[in-house]
């Protein structure tokens, strides 16, 4: 058996026996409470359970209490003496149950096995399977995904919980590992990659009814099964391999029974009975709460008898919500599912937003406290009496029709505009959010699976919603559309890691290379050996670009410090406070002073060698881009997000936003720059006269344009297209599109027709212009933001990204 981590790629190839001698001084009399968090450890301590016929639970309570605990140091204690009761029992497990209240189920080895035994047969599994196992522990399908994989040998590959709510995560992880059997509930599934859906052998869908796209959707190698069940009969109790659209339930597996009581709800009996808070299941059944109808001999799920909904996987009740918050308000309130997606409450008479908050805190779990809280004046009845369901919904899309900005920046304090270049997925949008935040637009399935796709970009999702920037005209004319072959290998000569993204360029002074992170990293490193100099953390995040002050480093944070180390040590030589963030790179002039960009607005010039203000400048906006200075002026000049153009004698407005770094034709006196509406702008440097603009297509320019030896201008636009121009007829010469990248840096030169593109995604592309033809080296699997240090004559190449990672390549240019 091997088990793989779907995070780090680790394997197990024997289960661990670190913990034999002290699992051999338990009895079948106990019940070990597992609190060694989702790991490989935590299966093979089950799987020794399991040996051994010693019951496990992840969670303490009432009934079939633990007698023992495994922590995260792996450290085994008693907390009470064993049960005889406890001898057949396989697993507890707490559950929400078919009523919404919390229960605790404890499953005898004979009610779990034969389920287990039945599924391996349907499913025809061997020891060349690999079985996903994403479920929550938690929750009782993951008990069938680690016991498949303990009796017939296979190979189980684990994932981390929050892999669920990111399901590019999750994609990730199938692509890579190829898994062959998964198990998923309908809304994971649909968040699925269809691709990577149909790339298993066999798919079991269960937890709620069974969605009719997932059949039309499938692909015919694909098996695809339809389960029902509950926890409180061991999990699945029907199956039913899916060959046509109707939704009804399968066949019960051996041991279960299923009858309609005379009010048409379902009832599971048989042989598989669990003790329920202490109780065996009667001889009568467990009354499961579905209701359902039988049409033709075949049963059909048709509501809840008791009108409750699934969140999250949990069961709740709306109605007892209501009661229960509206008693400890003393006022009217009502719980709605707004549109089948968000929890919504409604409060009559008050606007105490402090005050409902205290008693949700108080009175519910947080999974399910409301996404969002509307306080009326007064409830409306409608013509029957009752609660007027349509108008509290016309009052939620007064809230979320249109103000999908609004929201994202007042609710979860993200300034879009700030972050055009990151991805939903980067700004920590998950599947709630999401759900929350995509019922702001019409087609909110769409936008849902957008927000969670990590190949959806901020200014391409505004500009596609046109909620920011004006269209462009579209453009005629051949595009080139050209391959990247991936042959270039290059070996890694070291790396290290700063514990989260890195954003910001390498910076090389001498033989060492600085670097900082998002979590508030700063290192030095030996370029020749990889030796780390120094490390410091500081409680700040940085994304800026660090920049050379005669050999130390500058660099601004997230906290609106800006910061000067010693290059030697590391020590701060002094920090200067601006009012809000900082994300571009700072400027020196060479001389006395340093300019820095805040996103308070303001323009600072610092002196050098005191950290103290000499003066400071209203821009109007921040910016994300360094500034830049003629060669005749030390003072700078720089773009804002605004789309504003700043020297020091004279201002232009474009009439787009703009996230590039200014560009200084010496031989011209001119000033280029690209635009997010696609458009590039070129000005007098003198006086910022206007002197032409061109329109480069339907995307958005985030960097500054490459000059080649012959004067003509390269550029590379965010879609993955890159554009040849010739200034001085302002027109373009030709298109080249490389298909599965994105540009937001410059690029780079280092031979007449060799130019060097850092995708986002991660890959370097090497490109000749003479034959349009491409190599690529993949610099990570995660995105890339920065721009790689190249450095031919000393054949290394040093990048940085989001895996968390510097890295410096042993390269052949």
């Amino acid at each position: 058996m091997q088990l793989i981590c779907g995070e780090t790629g680790r394997i197990s190839g024997l289960l661990s026996k670190n913990l034999e001698k002290d699992l051999q001084k338990l009895t079948e009399n106990d019940i070990l409470l597992i609190d060694s968090g989702r790991s490989l450890d935590t299966v093979d301590i089950i799987y020794q359970c399991l040996n051994r016929r010693i019951a496990f639970t992840f969670t303490d309570g009432q009934y079939f209490p633990a007698t023992c605990i495994i922590d995260k140091d792996f450290r085994v204690r008693r907390l009470r003496e064993g049960d005889e009761r406890n001898r057949d029992i396989c697993y507890v497990i707490n559950t929400s149950g078919t009523s919404g209240i919390s229960k605790r189920v404890a499953v005898p080895f004979d009610c779990i096995m034969p389920n287990i035994e039945y599924f391996g047969k349907v499913l025809e599994i061997s020891e060349y399977d690999i079985i996903l196992c994403s479920t929550s522990f938690h929750f009782d399908p993951s008990i069938i995904e680690m016991f498949l994989f303990f009796k017939y040998k296979t190979r189980l590959l684990l994932t981390p919980d929050n892999y669920r709510n990111h399901p590019y995560l999750l994609n990730n992880a199938i692509e890579k590992y190829q898994p062959t059997i998964g198990q998923f509930t309908p809304n994971v599934a649909r968040m699925l990659d269809q691709k990577m859906l149909q790339s298993f052998r066999c798919v079991l869908i269960g937890g709620s009814i069974f969605p009719r796209e997932l059949y039309t959707s499938a692909a015919s190698k694909t098996r695809i099964f339809d389960v029902y069940g509950v926890t409180e009969v061991s999990c699945w109790a029907t199956i039913r391999e899916i060959k046509d659209s109707e939704n009804y339930l399968g066949d019960p597996i051996p041991g279960t029974i299923l009858e309609v009581s005379k009010n048409q709800e379902l009832i599971l009996k048989g042989s598989r009975k669990c003790f329920v808070n202490g109780k065996m299941t009667a001889e009568s059944g467990h009354k499961t709460g579905d209701l359902v109808e039988i049409l033709d001999g075949k049963i059909r799920i048709v509501g809840r008898k008791d009108g409750q909904l699934k969140i999250r996987g949990m069961r709740m009740n709306l109605e007892e919500m209501t009661r229960i918050i509206g008693e400890k308000l003393e006022l009217n309130a009502h719980f709605m599912l707004y549109r089948h997606k968000i929890i919504t409450l409604f409060v009559e008479g008050t606007n105490d937003l402090k005050k409902v908050e205290r008693i949700l805190d108080a009175n519910l779990q947080k999974d399910f406290h409301p996404s969002h809280i509307e306080f009326i004046e007064k409830f409306q009845i409608n013509r029957n009496g009752k609660l007027d369901q349509n108008y509290l919904c016309e009052k939620v899309d007064l809230i979320y029709n249109g103000n999908f900005v609004k929201i994202v920046r007042e609710k979860y304090k993200i300034d879009l505009e700030r972050e055009a270049i990151n991805s939903f997925v980067n700004l920590g949008f998950d599947s709630l959010i999401s759900a929350e935040l995509s019922l702001c637009f019409p087609n909110s399935d769409e936008v849902f699976r957008l927000f969670l796709d990590p190949k959806t970009i901020v200014s391409d999702f505004l500009f596609q919603m046109k909620l920011c920037f004006v269209e462009p005209p579209k453009i005629d004319g051949e595009v080139i559309e050209t391959h990247s072959i991936s042959e270039l290998e290059p070996s890694l000569k070291w790396s290290h890691s700063l514990r989260k993204c890195i954003d910001g360029n390498p910076l090389v002074i001498g033989n060492l290379v600085y670097t900082a992170s998002h979590f508030g990293i700063v290192m030095c490193i030996a370029i020749a050996n990889g030796n780390i100099v120094w490390e410091n953390r500081y409680e700040t995040r940085f994304e800026a670009s660090p920049i050379n002050l005669e050999n130390d480093i500058v660099i601004g944070g997230f906290d609106g410090i800006l910061y000067r180390f010693d290059g030697l040590n590391g020590n701060i030589i002094w920090k200067f406070k601006t009012g809000d963030q900082i994300k571009a790179a700072c400027f020196y002039d060479g001389k006395d002073s340093i300019y820095c960009i805040s996103y308070d607005r303001y323009l600072y010039k610092i002196e050098k060698m005191s950290g103290q203000m000499i003066s400071k400048k209203s821009i109007g906006s921040g910016s994300p881009c360094a500034p830049i200075r003629f060669s005749n002026s030390s003072s700078p000049i720089f773009s804002t997000i605004r789309g504003k153009i700043i020297s020091e004698n004279w201002e232009y407005s474009a009439d787009s936003a703009c996230y590039s770094q200014i560009t200084h034709d010496l031989s011209t006196g001119n000033i280029v720059i690209g635009l997010v509406n696609g458009d590039t702008i070129v000005l007098k440097d003198i006086d910022g006269t206007f002197i032409n603009r061109l329109n480069l297509g339907n995307a958005p320019i985030f960097c500054a344009p490459l000059k080649l030896p012959n004067g003509n201008w390269c550029w590379a636009l965010e879609d993955g297209t890159v554009v040849l121009t010739n200034p001085k007829n302002n027109e373009i010469l030709k298109r080249w599109k490389f298909p599965g990248t994105r540009f937001v840096r410059t690029p780079q030169i280092l031979e007449p027709d060799k130019i060097y593109l850092q995708s986002t995604t991660g890959n370097l592309i090497i490109w000749n212009l003479n034959d349009s033809t491409a190599l690529s080296i993949k610099l990570s699997d995660s995105d890339i933001f920065s721009t790689p240090f190249l450095d031919p004559f000393n054949k290394i190449m040093i990048s940085t990204g989001r895996d968390d990672y510097i890295k410096c390549w042993n390269f052949e240019f």
